[in-house]
């Protein structure tokens, strides 16, 4: 028989919410754990089946960690360098195949640069795609050489900055190590049979969390969770900005809600990181906002791969996007290197 969980209807798509606000105490030897919860409406679900129904496709995964920038541009690269050694019909084939791919690995990735480098570098790449398809222009030596060159150029443009916001944020070890979440149903949880991530988190590594997310919020309501950080001191985790953009909030709307976040939150003597939001090609403006605001208020972003190594795999979530049990304790791995060097005395 299928058994009654309370879950949030935050797995249906209006985010809809009810119920009351409490606070729930506990402590696990040297472990503090306080977590600010919503109990919403029951469903009846069968606890068997939420784990494996929904894996998110590989492919679509690889895209949104952004590492598809670098797949990409490794394949694009091998056309560009091979295209003088291809002399046959068949081959020529496979080099615009291969060209083909690239580019789009690329382009998916949506690293959040300025619209001024995408159009440099497809002008770049059907410039190259051009003088290696039209016979007359390939005989020209020349102008091959240039126009590899150029592409090459370009995508080098493209990737090197990318991968410099790849590498994980080093943070200094703080006075006071607690770790204050803020986000939405990734960090609250939507399922009654096991913890959130910020939970296990505290018990696996022994340090004090305060988990003040909400499910199904976007950063306009995380304001007021936010306020209720009660040390100027600590460090906080933001998990939050996917359900604005799943919601098709406009960039002004985005920017101006995260830097009244950011002001709200940054103080003089607290370390704050946010999780950097994995991205679709129209969400691009959104992610140089993210950047740039970040940057201002010297806010480190926690690259986008570490939230999609936690939900890959068929058993990493129960929708396609909410962490399942096995989800939560690879967030917690994926996230311990990068938050502990703060957090341990």
């Amino acid at each position: 028989m299928p058994q009654r969980v309370p879950i949030s209807p935050q797995c249906s798509t209006n985010f809809s919410m009810a119920g009351v606000s409490f606070i729930s105490t506990r402590s696990i030897s040297r472990i503090s754990v306080r977590t600010e919860i919503i109990d919403c409406r029951p469903a009846i679900v069968n606890p068997e089946t939420l784990a494996d129904d929904h894996p998110m496709n590989p492919l679509v995964l690889h895209f949104a960690s952004g590492l598809s920038l670098f797949s990409g541009g490794a394949v694009l690269l091998l056309a560009v360098l091979l295209a003088s050694r291809l002399t046959s019909p068949w081959l020529g084939r496979l080099r615009n195949l291969l060209a083909a791919i690239g580019i789009a690995f690329v382009i998916m990735a949506s690293a959040p640069h300025g619209w001024w480098l995408y159009v440099l570098l497809i002008a770049a790449f059907v410039f190259w795609f051009i003088t290696q398809n039209i016979e007359r222009l390939r005989l020209k030596r020349s102008l091959h050489l240039t126009a590899s060159g150029v592409c090459l150029a370009s995508l080098l443009l493209f990737v090197v900055p990318e991968a410099v916001h790849m590498r994980a944020p080093t943070l200094p070890p703080l006075q006071q190590p607690r770790l204050y979440v803020v986000g939405d149903s990734i960090s609250s949880g939507i399922e009654a049979n096991f913890p959130p991530w910020p939970d296990v988190f505290a018990k696996t590594h022994h340090v004090e969390v305060v988990n003040l997310s909400r499910p199904g919020i976007g950063m306009a309501e995380a304001l007021p969770l936010a306020r209720k950080i009660d040390s100027d001191n600590g460090l906080v985790l933001l998990e939050i900005g996917g359900n604005d953009l799943l919601g098709g909030l406009s960039a002004e709307d985005f920017e101006r809600q995260l830097d009244q976040l950011f002001r709200d939150v940054v103080k003089p003597k607290r370390t704050v990181v946010m999780m950097e939001l994995p991205l679709l090609p129209h969400f691009i403006p959104h992610g140089r906002i993210q950047r740039r605001l970040a940057t201002q208020y010297n806010v480190p972003l926690i690259p986008k791969r570490h939230f999609v190594s936690a939900i890959a795999g068929a058993d990493a979530t129960s929708d396609g996007l909410h962490l399942s049990e096995a989800g939560t304790r690879r967030m917690v791995q994926s996230l311990g290197p990068v938050l502990l060097p703060a957090l341990q005395r």
